[in-house]
């Protein structure tokens, strides 16, 4: 009963209705879009000293120079200063290698090359995950490691959920994303002075268990205020957030998605046969569902096809988690020689994708018969004729409709059809 209850004050809250009380607890997780949390901003500095001349590499001061550097952690959007220095008088450079190609290009932070010294401000704009600094002068022993975390904000209440504030707070609260693997930190607050936590519900059951991010208690009696680190799964997904004492309002929602995904996901046709040497009125309709489930905004082509035979191709632009049907009008079954055509669905590879399992799917098999051969007997006989006869006059509409016994797809059994088998009478495959 009190699940149940626990249910539909659930369904009254993400509908706007008012919410008169709330049960204490909730283990149910919820599958909801939320509008996005703001990041949290650091704003760091760093003094690094650089060698070529032994003992090389980098260090945080010209004595503790090492290969590789010092690891750095920075926070997605955050603003950093650093400063670099040639610790051994030789020409340097520094600079962060986004796209992994031991070059410095377009959009990746580089110095000039020094001397002595040089400062370098820049915004960390790549996405979460670890990179490789370099002296791109040298490569060689000059590098480090680079990691690039999520950061949230949340304020807690138990009567109304959470909030990149404690002036914003709503039920459910606002959407945290991460990608696989990375490092995120929380700073979480009670805004209400009582005793909250927070954390992930990866499996669903309701309870901060093994594996799943939980943080220490924050709010009176303790400390108001707590950072909590912990690096997220590396299984896409939509997830919910709760603070496991109060359960609902107190619930949120985080997706876990790598940085660049596409796929195709549905394939679907209007019908499942043709025949060889018989030219359609209408085209057949191939529908290929294709999607995003990348963090980032993506161009990719999608095509369909027969075996080797293309039934179509375009080129579309989906936003990230956004998903489509892209149509296909197959026109030339007519020309395929007989026999079965297994349809597939493509998705083209993006830049900087890493998971490929979803950028094919196998649909079902496509059946070619004989010209006129609607029972599928591998001949074409009385039989065949008295199929297309018996439903002349019936249309896509019509109860019972055949689309076998409509061989030109032109929606109605009409003569035609019986015309098409007359003119195969006696034919084998």
């Amino acid at each position: 009963m009190a699940r149940s209850l626990a249910v539909l004050l659930i369904s009254l809250a993400l509908t706007g209705a008012t919410l008169i009380a709330w049960p204490s607890t909730l283990p149910l997780p919820l599958k909801i879009q939320f509008p996005n949390i703001p990041r949290v901003h650091a704003a760091p500095t760093a003094t690094l000293f650089g060698r070529i001349n032994l003992p090389s590499g980098w260090g945080n001061t010209s004595a503790t120079v090492t290969s590789p550097g010092p690891t750095l952690t920075l926070i997605q959007g955050s603003s950093v200063m650093f400063t670099l220095n040639s610790a051994d008088g030789a020409p340097h450079n520094w600079g962060i290698d986004y796209n992994g190609n031991l070059s410095c290009d377009a959009g990746e932070p580089c110095t000039a090359t020094f001397t002595t010294s040089q400062t370098i401000s820049f915004t960390i704009t790549s996405n979460p995950g670890n990179y490789t600094y370099w002296c791109f002068v040298h490569h060689g022993p000059m590098f480090g490691k680079i990691i690039v975390k999520s950061a949230f904000s949340l304020f807690g209440n138990a009567a109304t959920g959470w909030g990149a504030s404690s002036t914003t707070i709503t039920t459910p609260g606002p959407t945290l994303s991460a990608f696989p693997g990375t490092i995120v930190t929380m700073t979480l607050t009670s805004s209400d002075g009582f005793q909250h936590n927070w954390g992930v519900d990866y499996n669903g059951d309701g309870v901060c268990g093994a594996g799943e991010p939980c943080s220490p208690l924050f709010g009176s009696p303790s400390p108001a205020t707590r950072s909590f680190t912990f690096t997220a799964t590396t299984i896409p997904g939509n997830y919910t957030y709760y603070c496991f004492i109060h359960f609902a309002p107190m619930i949120g929602k985080f997706i876990i998605r790598f940085p660049h995904d596409v796929g195709v996901s549905i394939l679907k046709t209007s019908r499942t046969s043709a025949y060889n040497s018989v030219t359609i009125v209408n085209p057949i309709q191939v529908n290929v569902t294709a999607q995003n489930l990348g963090a980032n905004a993506e161009t990719f082509a999608v095509y369909a096809k027969a075996n080797t035979t293309l039934i179509g191709n375009k080129t579309i632009t989906l936003t990230s988690g956004q998903a489509t049907i892209v149509r296909f009008n197959w026109t030339n079954t007519g020309s395929l020689t007989r026999g079965t055509y297994i349809l597939t669905a493509n998705a083209t590879r993006v830049m900087s994708e890493t998971i490929f399992t979803n950028n094919q799917l196998t649909g079902s098999n496509f059946a070619v018969r004989l010209k006129g051969d609607v029972s599928a007997d591998c001949k074409v006989d009385i039989s065949d004729l008295v199929l297309v006869a018996s439903a002349v006059g019936k249309s896509q509409s019509s109860p019972g409709f055949d689309p076998n016994t409509d061989l030109n797809n032109d929606g109605t059994i009409d003569i035609a059809d019986i015309v098409l088998v007359a003119g195969s009478f006696l034919q084998v495959c």
